[in-house]
């Protein structure tokens, strides 16, 4: 895991990872959070952009492609067309690293927050995968988390429950007896 950006390797690929897209394909703060970081690494840090979601539900994987390529950060051009390549079975985490896994032999970063890191990384590494992540959340790419401490914190225990109880399922051999999901 490395936070200064600086620091981080020419890579070909960076790993976006799907996240909540509304109905009206209003994109969610983390997806956001995510596709902003994408493009800030973008010709900096990395060559390719590898964008993996469920499709099935808002076209997920179509709208943080188009946001990350072209409505990021201000002092950025965006990111190609040719250099963004969309997995739309990336219905999971595991399913995401198995993909790139196919893809490529090298190195890839991860992008993602903090709370989502550990376990992509070890998914990610079970596929054969050689990683580095990067703790999006860390770049101050959102100016708010939140309208208030109570909001803020109600996300965070929210996540914390969701990631220990996705981490333990997958560290037990019960997510994929639960979901199906290999």
């Amino acid at each position: 895991i490395i936070t200064d950006i600086n620091t981080l390797p020419l890579v070909t690929y960076g790993v976006l990872f799907g996240a909540w897209v509304g109905d009206d394909g209003q994109l969610s703060d983390v997806a956001i959070e995510r596709a902003r970081a994408a493009n800030l690494l973008y010709n900096f840090r990395i060559q390719k952009l590898f964008v993996s979601g469920d499709q099935s539900h808002n076209n997920e994987v179509d709208a943080i492609a188009v946001y990350a390529a072209t409505l990021g950060r201000a002092e950025t051009s965006g990111i190609a067309g040719e250099d963004i390549v969309k997995d739309y079975a990336g219905i999971d985490t595991g399913a995401t690293c198995r993909h790139i896994a196919a893809l490529t032999d090298d190195y890839v970063i991860l992008i993602t927050q903090s709370f989502h890191l550990p376990r992509a990384l070890y998914l990610c590494e079970q596929a054969g995968v050689k990683v580095i992540g990067v703790p999006v959340n860390t770049l101050n790419l959102l100016s708010s988390r939140g309208d208030s401490d109570l909001e803020i914190y109600t996300i965070r225990v929210g996540r914390f429950i969701r990631e220990s109880a996705l981490t333990w399922a997958y560290l037990l051999g019960l997510y994929t007896a639960l979901t199906g999901v290999a």
